[in-house]
């Protein structure tokens, strides 16, 4: 197993999915939590890169994208476990697991070829 600590990774997440499911209508999801199929994915300027703990404040998410929609900015807002960095998993000390998910999502982010990652 990668998974050398025995952190409950599942739990973790899962968590953090009731929490947002509880706060958060599905209209009101403005960024995708899926990366995209690579050759489906739209180019986009800029890259709103939100991490995995988003998911516990998604009311600040709205925010920070309203001001982007109303400067008028080509972007994407992506966050979400599948765009974890891995620090969750580095913290507990599964080195190896924290860099494969983090080199996924930088991957996943690639995928819309952008000029700018503003990291949340």
């Amino acid at each position: 197993s990668r998974n050398k600590s025995k952190f409950d990774y599942g739990a973790y997440f899962r968590e953090m999915r009731d929490t947002h499911d509880l706060t958060t209508k599905p209209e009101d999801r403005t960024w995708n939590a899926v990366p995209p199929i690579e050759a489906e994915a739209e180019p986009h300027d800029v890259v709103l890169y939100l991490g995995c703990n988003v998911l516990r404040t998604s009311h600040m998410i709205k925010t920070a994208t309203d001001i982007l929609d109303l400067l008028g900015v080509d972007y994407v807002a992506v966050g979400g476990p599948a765009y974890c960095c891995g620090i969750v998993h580095n913290r507990n000390g599964d080195i190896e697991l924290a860099e494969t998910i983090g080199t996924n999502a930088i991957r996943y982010m690639e995928r819309y070829q952008p000029k700018i990652v503003a990291m949340w």
